[in-house]
């Protein structure tokens, strides 16, 4: 099994957060996509829909305004790793 060397994103923090949802690394579907919780079977942005009553299906940048709106800062907690797939 290959291995590559996978890099955290930068956090999503608005200006007052009040829940910081902690990752550790972004899976390869993530890297592909450059987005947070970018596999289609992950279910965190169809929670987020749920939870706001917004478009699980909006674009990205949408979908990372409401989670600032709503006080929600997202960070992956390792910068970088080395690791065999997802």
């Amino acid at each position: 099994m290959e291995q590559s060397e996978t890099a955290g994103f930068l956090p999503i923090i608005g200006p007052q957060p009040r829940v910081l949802v902690l990752g550790s690394l972004p899976g390869v579907k993530s890297v592909e996509k450059q987005q947070y919780y970018g596999h289609p079977q992950n279910a965190f942005w169809r929670i987020m829909s749920e939870l706001f009553g917004t478009d699980r299906k909006a674009q990205y940048a949408e979908r990372v305004e409401a989670v600032i709106r709503h006080r929600i800062a997202i960070w992956d907690v390792l910068a970088a790793s080395v690791r065999p797939g997802s």
